[in-house]
């Protein structure tokens, strides 16, 4: 069995019967508000469905039981997926006035509150934590996926440029 997403078609897929009574990214999906945003699968190498949303941002699918326990679900986000995961609220509302898609990530860095450390993530797969493992960095300049124990913890120094896009 296939399924078409937006990047092409997932051979393989497992049988309706497998997911049936529960919530399934490809055969039931739950009704969050990302419902209507085309699927992308394996997008940078990853194992896991997305859903890209308006504003160009890529969120973990919800319904996709790899991205249940997920830690990264802290992505470069817009608030879309706002509520979607059980138990995580999103990222906080500075974040998102600070990060659009408009923006090229030029470093990945940050600061811990709780311990003073400096942390940069320099290349894809990079996770760097701080000494306490209050706040963590990943993805270098490919991607930034960035994790805290509490975002009061975590202070984004990172840089980035912004994309001309009327040329």
């Amino acid at each position: 069995m296939s399924y078409q997403v937006a990047n092409g078609m997932i051979e393989n897929v497992h049988s309706p019967l497998v997911c049936e009574g529960e919530n399934c990214c490809i055969h039931n999906p739950s009704a969050h508000s990302m419902r209507d945003f085309p699927q992308y699968f394996g997008r940078r190498g990853t194992v896991f469905m997305e859903r890209q949303c308006p504003h160009g941002f890529f969120h973990p699918d919800p319904d996709d039981p790899k991205t249940k326990d997920w830690v990264e679900r802290r992505h470069n986000c817009d608030g879309c997926c706002q509520g979607c995961y059980e138990g995580y609220p999103g990222k906080p509302d500075w974040w998102n006035e600070m990060h659009t898609p408009d923006q090229r990530l030029l470093v990945n860095k940050a600061q811990c509150r709780a311990c003073g450390d400096i942390i940069q993530s320099v290349s894809r797969h990079d996770f760097v934590s701080c000494d306490c493992g209050a706040i963590s960095v990943d993805g270098g300049v490919d991607y930034q996926h960035c994790s805290a124990d509490s975002w009061e913890n975590f202070w984004d120094l990172s840089i980035y440029e912004e994309i001309n896009s009327d040329s």
